[in-house]
């Protein structure tokens, strides 16, 4: 008799596979997000990349940004306790919202 398995486990491992190893940090970090960073902070800020064990994270206005400039260090020793994964240094940016004038 087959066992059966959590269907996320089994869409984790794909996911995963499809991204291949260079892209292994970034979609563990990804998957962990909302538990690292708070179901608040998760909406107000995105992963934007990871390059050279850099985090970059784009984040919804000033008033947040702020904060997590505050709580990086923290942010940092989380990552590492939940994920495994040693990140360098983690950069807070916002990223611009205006519209092309066509």
């Amino acid at each position: 008799m087959k066992e059966f398995h959590k269907v996320g486990n089994s869409v984790v491992q794909l996911v995963y596979k499809i991204a291949g190893k260079d892209k292994r940090d970034l979609i563990t970090i990804a998957l962990s997000w909302k538990k690292l960073m708070g179901s608040i902070l998760a909406e107000r800020a995105f992963i934007y990349k990871l390059e050279n064990k850099i985090l970059f994270v784009n984040v919804e206005n000033s008033v947040w940004l702020q904060e997590l400039v505050l709580q990086k260090e923290i942010l940092l020793q989380k990552i590492e306790h939940y994920t495994g994964i040693k990140l360098e240094n983690i950069l807070f940016f916002m990223k611009s919202k205006r519209k092309n004038k066509w």
